[in-house]
Parts: structure tokens; C-alpha cells; sequence
């Protein structure tokens, strides 16, 4: 009788039956020409320190550790200078650029970049829009590069992904510690202090960083202290989403567990699907009633909802509606990047109405109205160009031999992928057009995608 093959663990690859004849052969179609990683680009000891800083740079960009050390210490300490100046310094020395613009989602990235400056002349306020877009390709745009450009191995790969996942946890300690209501009638959780301070931007925050922490959880040979203790932060993280009473944010963690549900494996599926279960159960009943009854709310003209949740989804609804009129009479460049809260409450006020001078709450009207649908094309052509290129990896990780690295490869990918699929959802009802979030991610996707076909081309040393 035949003997039966033993079942795959769920994040661990492939068996090498199943890989591709010519895996780890020849030239990979996920790494562009001229892209290939040069031994000397690995050692060269200014490109590891570049990559030291930049690391540090993402670390504090994410946990917006800068802006509550500002406020509590009283005066700034340009975290970001000392440690973004001299990753930026080593990114030009050490040709990260020439290594970062060979992919298809720098060169989307790039040309929303373009598409923005060129909407400049024809923006309703030209001085404001220069220094948005001008900010925006100095600190945001960057980190694109600080990324792709400076992480090149998979070790590196790992090292950063362990510093995300330590700046998740950092953020779930500032919602503990540095956060409060709105009001005693308004029991949303908000931070003291920073951009990201928002019910919502916060929550959008956590949903990009929370599967770092996920991957802790999963990935193999993770010791057991730390595999409890992302767990228990990841599971506080999702309460303290819940308890910023953000709709988008929960459509968000709905979109992301299905997407995770739809890429695990079946027995993983079944597993996956009763843990959160009981977490949703379990956390929903720690929710005041006055947050759960926030987020049940669909529509304006519910009965029994929140009469404040029910004002903001109409003043929504009319935002979006607003921003598909402006991107309409102006298809080419828009109203000015950053320019939409202006000229929609001096068009109401033109037409006799009051505007509500708000932005648009949906990151891809907000492009689409403020820099026109070239820029909608660019930005979404990034995303997309990305997603791909993560689904990529995670498909070759999988019919790779299943050693250790090619299993915790497969478990990166996937959250990577939940993270992007999250925060892309999330904005969807926020107007994050112009923060560094999406960009990061893109880099983080290039750098895995170059350090992954490096590692899997070189043959093993010899035993």
C-alpha cells in the first residue's frame, strides 16, 4: 500500500516536489533587470550603516515616537533629524536610488510624485499645494526609498520586520497609556497627542501594524515569551480599534481576516475562523454600549443608532459625493493637491450653502479631486503593482523546499499582504493620501521580493 505524504503545516512551504522545475535557477521574473543584488552592495559597510538609520527612521515614523516625546518633554528633540539625515545621506553614497527605481511600483510611486508637482500651477492655492507636495517628497515619499533602497538581504528583511512588530507594540502601550475619550458623551478613544492622534487615524494606524505582530505569533522558532506576548498585544490592539468607535477601521479588520482566511490553508482556514470568532465575541463585550452602538451603525437613517455617528455618515456621504463632482469638472489636475476642503466650502459658499471646509475622508477621491485622474491612475496602479508583487513572493515562498527560512518567508508575506490589504481598505474612509504608510509597505515588498530571489539563486554551501 502506498504510504500517505504527511500534511503541509499551515505557513510551511511546498514540498520540493512540488516547486518549479527551474526554482532558484536562472534569472527570477520577480526581480527586474538591473536590479540584482551585487555582493559588494551587501558588504559595504556604508550601506549597512545606511540601513542601521533608516531602520531607526521607520521605527520612529511608525510609533510617532518624535511627536509624544515633543509634547512630554516640552520642547522638540529632532528625533527625525538625527537619525532620517544621515540614512538619507547613505541611501545617495551607497546607489540605494539606482537600486530602488528598476520596479514597476517606485516607477507608479514616482509618477504620482510628478503628477502632483504638475497640478501645482493650476491649483486654487499654489503656495499651499508647493508646500504640501514639497513636505510630502522630503518626508513621506523616502521612506519608499529608505526601504527599497538600504534593506537588501532576507536577514535584514527579518531584522526590520522585528522592529515593526516592536513598534506595534510600542503603539498599543501609547493607546494604553498616553490615550483618552472624546468627551463623557463621547466615549471614543483617542491619543493626547500627534498627527495620527484622530479616533480614526489611530485606529487605521493600529491596522497596519497589527499583523506584525501576527507574524511573531505564527512564524516558526519564535521563542515562546515572545510569541505570548504579541499575541496578548495583538488581541489589546484589536480592542483598542474597537474602542475608537471607527467604522472604517472594523470594515477594515473585516476585509483583512477574510483575505487572511482566503490565503491560509484549509485546516488553517477552519482554526483561523473559530479564533475569531471568539475573539469578536469576547471583545465586543468589553465595548461600552454607546461604541458598540456606533459601530452597528450602516446607515444615517437607522433606528436607535447614534445620533453623532448618524450626522458624520451623512457629512461623509456628502464629502464623497462632493469629491466626485470636483474630480469630474476637473479631470486633468484637480483642485490643487491639499486644496479640497477649501474649495468645497467656497463653492457651497458661492452657491449659497454652507460647506462643511472638510477634506474627503477617502484617500482615492481625495487624489482623484485634488490632483486629478492621472494621479488617481498612479496611486492605485502603486497598490495594485504592489499587492502583486507580494501575492508573487508568497507563492514562490510556498513551493520552496520547506526549510526554516522558506517557512517564516511564507508567514512574512502573508502579513505583509494583511497589512497592505488593510490600510488600503482603511483609507478608503480617510484622507491619508499624503503619509508615508502605503510607500513603506511598497518598499518593504521590494525589498523582500530582491533579498528573497538572492536567497533562493545562491546555491547552499557546500557540506
Amino acid at each position: 500500500m502506498p504510504k500517505h505524504s504527511p500534511p503541509v503545516p499551515p505557513f510551511a512551504a511546498k514540498p520540493p516536489s512540488q516547486a518549479p522545475p527551474s526554482a532558484g535557477l536562472g534569472p527570477s521574473p520577480l526581480v527586474p533587470t538591473g536590479a540584482a543584488l551585487l555582493e559588494e552592495d551587501i558588504h559595504n559597510p556604508l550601506r549597512r550603516l545606511g540601513f542601521f538609520f533608516a531602520l531607526a527612521f521607520v521605527f520612529v515614523r511608525f510609533t510617532t515616537l518624535h511627536e509624544v516625546l515633543t509634547v512630554k518633554l516640552g520642547f522638540n528633540p529632532y528625533l527625525l533629524y538625527w537619525v532620517g539625515g544621515p540614512a538619507i545621506l547613505l541611501l545617495i553614497l551607497t546607489g540605494g536610488l539606482q537600486r530602488s527605481w528598476y520596479w514597476t511600483p517606485v516607477r507608479f510611486w514616482l509618477l504620482y510624485l510628478a503628477w502632483m508637482y504638475a497640478a501645482i500651477p493650476t491649483s486654487t492655492w499654489r503656495s499651499d499645494s508647493l508646500r504640501l507636495v514639497f513636505t510630502y517628497s522630503r518626508t513621506e515619499m523616502v521612506v519608499l526609498f529608505l526601504v527599497a533602497g538600504l534593506v537588501l538581504t532576507w536577514q535584514e528583511c527579518w531584522r526590520t520586520l522585528r522592529w515593526l512588530a516592536l513598534a506595534a507594540f510600542v503603539l498599543v502601550l501609547l493607546g494604553h497609556f498616553f490615550s483618552e475619550e472624546l468627551s463623557p458623551e463621547d466615549p471614543r478613544l483617542q491619543l493626547v497627542a500627534g498627527t495620527m492622534s484622530n479616533s480614526n487615524d489611530y485606529a487605521a494606524l493600529m491596522v497596519i501594524v497589527l499583523p506584525f505582530l501576527v507574524l511573531f505569533v505564527i512564524a516558526p522558532r519564535v521563542p515562546g515569551i515572545f510569541r505570548l506576548v504579541a499575541g496578548l498585544a495583538f488581541i489589546y490592539g484589536l480592542y483598542l480599534i474597537l474602542a475608537t468607535g471607527s467604522r472604517g477601521a472594523l470594515i477594515a479588520l473585516i476585509v483583512t481576516a477574510l483575505y487572511a482566511l482566503l490565503r491560509l490553508p484549509l485546516a488553517a482556514k477552519m482554526g483561523g475562523f473559530a479564533l475569531l470568532a471568539v475573539l469578536s465575541l469576547l471583545l465586543w463585550s468589553f465595548l461600552p454600549e454607546r461604541i458598540t452602538t456606533r459601530l452597528r451603525t450602516i446607515r444615517a437613517t437607522d433606528e436607535n443608532v447614534d445620533m453623532t455617528a448618524a450626522e458624520s455618515a451623512s457629512a461623509r456621504v456628502y464629502l464623497l459625493k462632493q469629491s466626485l463632482r470636483f474630480t469630474f469638472e476637473r479631470p486633468l489636475f484637480g483642485v490643487g493637491p491639499g486644496q479640497f476642503a477649501n474649495f468645497e466650502g467656497t463653492s457651497a459658499r458661492q452657491e449659497g450653502e454652507r460647506g462643511s471646509w472638510h477634506d474627503t475622508h477617502n484617500a482615492y477621491t481625495q487624489v482623484s479631486s485634488e490632483a486629478g485622474i492621472p494621479a488617481f491612475i498612479f496611486y492605485v496602479g502603486a497598490i495594485f503593482s504592489t499587492g502583486r508583487l507580494l501575492s508573487r513572493v508568497y507563492k514562490r515562498a510556498r513551493s520552496q523546499p520547506p526549510t526554516l527560512e522558506n517557512r517564516r518567508i511564507a508567514a512574512a508575506c502573508l502579513c505583509v499582504m494583511l497589512s497592505f490589504v488593510g490600510f488600503a481598505t482603511s483609507v478608503l474612509f480617510l484622507s491619508l493620501a499624503y503619509r508615508f504608510y502605503l510607500p513603506a509597505l511598497s518598499g518593504l515588498a521590494i525589498a523582500m521580493a530582491r533579498a528573497t530571489d538572492h536567497l533562493w539563486s545562491t546555491p547552499p554551501p557546500a557540506s
